[in-house]
């Protein structure tokens, strides 16, 4: 929810409730909840929520806010105790992929190895030997196709980002003879988690929207994720 502008707002039957600043400035207004649950906060940047030091109002709470430009918190209402430390909503639909799961894998789609319900970022990692005939001309680093975006790391240094094409990095005078590592994270799309697992169950219609059910269906396009190549060294002409 957005505030704005407005000395007071109450805030009707929510748990939660995220508030940020929509005007480009900072912010500082008391917001009104008509709750009766005791409230925690959480701001931008801060892993733990805290009491928020609201007062109690007319059917509710009043809570003073001070935001910067671009700041944001998270108000929660709850009768009972919390562990107060952000976690995921729903157990198991976060998976944890170590460095003691690495695999051997090829260039393709990767949910034969993930899963079909991983969305995330996979790291692939490889190390190339190259000559000095091969390094010194080397210019770009292409990755072919890529599904979705990638970050690239060579020989620890960052190369950047990519979100669409071409997935092509420069290496002119970063590669270098002998041994280089070289590093691709690439991140997939929350297409896998909402088409082929049971993340939104717990949604109702109301909040998923109605064109919940027909985004499905274009979202099923995105599945196919990973490194798919071809992956080339071009050089200088």
């Amino acid at each position: 929810m957005v505030f704005a502008g407005a000395a007071s707002r109450p805030v009707r039957a929510v748990t939660v409730a995220a508030l940020r600043p929509c005007r480009s400035e900072s912010w500082k207004w008391p917001v009104a909840f008509q709750r009766n649950s005791r409230s925690k906060l959480r701001e931008t940047g801060r892993k733990r929520y805290r009491p928020t030091g609201a007062r109690r109002s007319r059917g509710g709470w009043t809570l003073s806010l001070d935001l910067p430009f671009a700041g944001s918190c998270v108000v929660l209402f709850t009768t009972g105790e919390l562990p107060l430390e952000a976690a995921p909503a729903q157990a198991g639909a976060v998976r944890d992929l170590r460095d003691d799961t690495a695999a051997l894998v090829s260039l393709g789609d990767w949910r034969a190895v993930v899963g079909e319900g991983f969305s995330g970022d996979v790291a692939y990692a490889i190390i190339i030997e190259c000559s000095n005939e091969t390094a010194a001309p080397a210019a770009v680093l292409d990755l072919g196709e890529v599904r979705c975006a990638c970050a690239v790391m060579l020989n620890g240094e960052d190369l950047g980002k990519r979100a669409r094409c071409p997935f092509s990095f420069v290496i002119a005078g970063r590669l270098k003879p002998g041994a280089n590592d070289l590093r691709v994270t690439v991140t997939n799309t929350l297409a896998n988690q909402y088409v082929t697992t049971h993340a939104l169950d717990g949604w109702s219609p109301n909040q998923l929207g109605p064109y919940h059910q027909r985004a499905l269906h274009f979202e099923a396009d995105s599945l196919p994720s990973g490194s798919y190549g071809p992956v080339a060294i071009k050089t200088r002409s």
